[in-house]
């Protein structure tokens, strides 16, 4: 990676200012690069093939004598928001590239094309600007099936050119205005639809091919004919030496209109989704929220029943709530501000409640979303970032017991609500010390809270709240009000303010692993590194905030603390806040519990930033799993040498990737009872390891580097044997496109964009458009022995046709037991038009195929596409054909390359393959 973090480097009108040749995953971002005569190249010699990966972002370019950027036979590479400005020649030239994407950068002024591209095919080019150049873009020398897509072109000399040598290429969407010529068009075979083409100076498009040029539904900026037809230079103002441009039917409204009677490209449909708004019942769709009834079936809005099985549309669970009209039986909404997979879910549940009215209110005054009770939402960073999470309420009021108060709690919230991420205990029966549970030294917190809201609460007896302490024989009872009989009972309120805040005290722990205060015990621990509110003498974690105190006694009494007083130290406080460093450490948390695996990378990130978690519970002598996922960020663990047990992540080879020892280590922490602290706010009782709520129930969660090939986690006991065994096989990216299989729509092929063009949840990129009648297709990974009866099954083939394929010179007639491998190509009959899943890994190493002198019928073994000339170039190979959609595509080496229709080899078909001689076709 070459990050100039927005250096200038100035050159003397010669050379190049950045070069990279010959690497894949190159990053080259922040660069300001003038006065040379190129700004950067980023070149590799033609026998290495198409380069991969190779993302250049945010640069910009700028008085060169030459080219902004030279970009030389690359492919899946980002080019994003880079600028290309005053140039001497192009903004870029892009030569030999397929699969990239080139999106939001500006070319301006420059004396060439803003954009030239050259011999490119299966390109992206998106919502560039693209303004006063002498050309916009060039599209030119066989540069096939590229994607012109929103794009904005003012004021150049020609907005848009599409050269001689290019075809099948789709320019749509597009804005082009003030130009001198809109759009140059040298052949025929483009597709030029849905643009906007105003205010051209002499024409707004000029047709120099012979051929007959389509351009439909585009907006003029008129509605008459007549002056469209003005417009357009074709035969008539050729005399009959240019073909004809059939512009009708044209658009009434401009592209963007959600009244234009097309579908544009944000648009889920015609005039409705994306910035158009929700669409209506059978309007196409791509998710709920882009249906006025908030519900996608298979594609398509579609009217939700409050009888049919399943939660959709407006309802809260399955067939309740909202829409409805009719509560949900289990898990009820307080405050939902969007989906569970967007959101920090915090559900409540509640035990020995006189009613729901009551449990409901005493859940919504804890959240406090409006900020007025003192509650949750009432202190930063909560307050802040409220809109982040949703909260719930288990609609179920049991009478847990005090042994299996917490058990029984995680069972029902789990059962109720099995979104959750944070839960949330409130009790009025039985009555315990509110307290959570963090991992020691770790910042972790456990995301479980349990808060005692009484009788007292609810005004059904007086305060203060007093909890027993059953390890000195209290009983719950005998603490009421006054004090009860026992004179130590803990006083955990006075009033109403100082319980809901013993729950914002617990969050601090529970949700943001943070440690309390206040003075523990006189114990000498190891290091509080990661303690996020404890440090050693000095607090130098925290030298460069302003307003630290770095108090002592945190916790332990050779810590330090950040604040002489906080909500971590004394809730009972009406002025504690959590502080800066507690808020630095909550909004990290907060933004770290909304990643998921979707979001977790930087822009064209070459590397994965994950972890495994596993959450590990020891329960009466057993030990399971609750959870695995991955969160962002590397793992730091550091092998314990007192361990118990040891986690060992294995591939799906059965290789060691990784090893851990680790114990199961976890303290409870609670709330400080008022009694710790006299009228002047000082610590007055230090309590011990007896005060603690009593554990009969361990959890824990360790961390683990992620590997894309991750087969599975072994935890090992004492004696090194298995004692559990974790599959984590959904979180393998085999195909290397940052997405694991539970995500990947393609999990085989790499697809980093993960198109699907027909909303089917299958990528375009592992399946293959099969016409009825005979095709000419292969398989490029199968479960070994594959049979043409297996494979017929997933083809639909005639049965009563024969399957053939031609090998050592001969035809064969397969019959449905004949055995196939991934080097066969077969003719095959299929009895109506259907898509095809393509199975297959990509190879990592060359693939040999044996040719025969003469024509061989084979398949090509791979996921990925690559490009025939490049396979090619070293072989004795002259001629390759492959049969699909009823038409014939053909290669001839040395052919000039805008003849040549088939340009790669692609996962799913055949080819005919003309070989001069015996020779091994090298794959990879």
């Amino acid at each position: 990676m070459l990050d100039c973090d927005d250096t200038v480097l100035v050159g003397k009108r010669i050379g190049y200012g950045i070069v990279s040749s010959y690497d894949d995953d190159i990053l080259i971002k922040n660069c300001i690069v003038e006065n040379y005569s190129n700004g950067i190249a980023v070149t590799s010699d033609t026998s290495l093939g198409l380069l991969a990966d190779r993302p250049i972002i945010r640069n910009t370019i700028s008085r060169n004598n030459a080219a902004q950027g030279y970009i030389f036979r690359a492919r899946n590479g980002s080019f994003a928001s880079n600028k290309g400005l005053n140039n001497g020649a192009d903004g870029i030239t892009l030569k030999y590239l397929n699969n990239n994407t080139l999106n939001d950068n500006e070319f301006k002024n420059n004396v060439g094309y803003g954009i030239n591209l050259f011999d490119s095919d299966g390109n992206k080019i998106i919502n560039n600007n693209i303004s006063n150049n002498s050309r916009g873009i060039l599209v030119e020398s066989g540069s096939l099936f590229n994607t012109l897509l929103r794009n904005s072109f003012w004021n150049n000399t020609r907005g848009a050119h599409l050269g001689q040598g290019s075809y099948g290429n789709t320019f749509s969407d597009n804005f082009l205005q003030g130009n001198s010529v809109g759009i140059y068009v040298d052949n025929g075979t483009n597709i030029i639809s849905q643009n906007s083409i105003t205010s051209s100076t002499t024409f707004g498009l000029f047709n120099n091919a012979k051929a007959q040029v389509t351009a439909i539904n585009n907006f003029w900026g008129t509605n008459s004919g007549e002056y469209i037809e003005q417009a357009i230079y074709d035969d008539e103002e050729s005399l009959g030496a240019k073909g004809k441009v059939n512009f009708d039917p044209w658009l009434r409204k401009d592209i963007g209109s959600c009244d234009n009677g097309i579908k544009d490209s944000l648009e889920s449909d015609v005039d409705c989704g994306g910035v158009c708004g929700p669409c209506p019942d059978g309007k196409k769709c791509a998710s709920n929220t882009g249906c006025k009834g908030k519900f996608c079936s298979n594609g398509v809005c579609a009217t939700v029943s409050c009888n049919d099985g399943f939660q959709n549309g407006f309802e809260e669970g399955i067939d309740c709530g909202w829409i409805c009209k009719k509560g949900c039986p289990i898990c009820n909404g307080l405050t939902i501000n969007g989906r569970s997979r967007d959101k920090i879910d915090v559900v409540f549940v509640g035990s020995g409640f006189p009613n729901i009215s009551s449990w409901f209110q005493t859940a919504a005054d804890f959240v406090d979303y409006n900020g007025s009770l003192g509650g949750l939402m009432s202190v930063s960073p909560f307050k802040e970032n409220k809109g982040k999470f949703n909260f719930w309420a288990v609609n179920s009021l049991p009478a847990f017991t005090l042994e299996k108060y917490e058990q029984q709690a995680r069972k029902l919230g789990k059962s109720a609500c099995p979104q959750w991420d944070q839960l949330v205990f409130l009790s009025f029966e039985p009555r315990f010390w509110p307290h959570a549970y963090i991992k020691p030294y770790s910042g972790i917190g456990k995301k479980e809270a349990f808060i005692v809201a009484g009788c007292e609460y609810l005004g059904m007896c007086e305060f203060p709240l007093d909890i027993a302490r059953p390890q000195d024989g209290q009983d719950p009872g005998n603490c009421r009000g006054d004090g009860g009989i026992f004179f130590d009972c803990a006083n955990a309120g006075d009033n109403k303010f100082e319980v809901v805040r013993t729950l914002v005290h617990e969050f601090g722990h529970s949700f943001g692993g943070l440690m309390d205060e206040y003075k523990n015990a006189g114990a000498n621990p190891k290091n509080p590194g990661k303690v996020p509110n404890c440090d050693i003498s000095g607090c130098p974690k925290w030298a460069s905030l302003a307003g630290i105190t770095c108090s002592s006694e945190c916790f332990y009494s050779n810590w330090y603390r950040p604040y002489k007083n906080s909500l971590m130290r004394n809730s009972y406080r009406p002025d504690a806040e959590f502080g800066e460093v507690h808020r630095i450490e909550l909004e990290k948390d907060i933004n770290a519990s909304l990643k998921n695996f979707f979001g977790i990378f930087e822009e064209s990130s070459p590397e994965y930033n994950l972890s495994f978690v596993a959450e590990i519970i020891f329960e009466e002598g057993n030990l399971s799993v609750r959870n695995v996922s991955l969160a962002s960020g590397r793992a730091e663990n550091i092998d314990d040498e007192n361990s118990s047990y040891r986690a060992v992540v294995f591939s799906s080879l059965n290789d060691t990737l990784y090893s851990l020892n680790f114990s199961l280590a976890l303290e409870p922490v609670f709330s400080p009872p008022r009694s710790f602290f006299d009228q002047n706010d000082s610590q007055v009782i230090v309590p011990n390891e007896s005060d603690f709520a009593s554990v009969n129930f361990t959890e824990d969660a360790i961390t683990l580097p992620y590997f894309i090939d991750a087969e599975r986690i072994d935890i090992l006991g004492g004696n090194g044997s298995a004692v559990l065994s974790i599959n984590v096989s959904e979180f393998q990216d085999l195909d290397k496109d940052f997405l694991p299989r539970l995500a990947d729509n393609c999990p085989e092929v790499y697809n980093p964009g993960q198109p699907d063009s027909d909303n089917n949840g299958l990528g375009d990129d592992c399946q293959m458009f099969i016409s009825k009648g005979w095709s000419l297709v292969s398989f490029p990974s199968w479960f070994n022995p594959a049979t043409v009866r297996r494979i017929g099954s997933r083809l639909s083939m005639d049965p009563i046709k024969p399957v053939l394929t031609f090998k050592d010179g001969h035809w064969l007639n397969l019959s449905p037991d004949s055995e196939v491998n991934t080097s066969m190509a077969l003719w095959a009959y299929g009895i109506r038009d259907m898509n095809s899943t393509i199975a297959g890994i990509p190879f990592n190493t060359s693939q040999g195929i044996e040719l025969q002198r003469g024509w061989n019928l084979i398949g090509y073994p791979s996921g990925k596409s690559i490009g025939i000339n490049e396979t090619m170039v070293s072989a004795p190979i002259t001629r390759v054909y492959s049969f699909r959609w009823g038409d014939w595509f053909s290669y001839v080496k040395g052919r000039d390359a805008s003849m040549n229709r088939l340009q790669n080899f692609t996962a799913g078909w055949g080819y005919w393959v003309y070989s001069l001689d015996d020779t091994n076709l090298s794959m990879s």
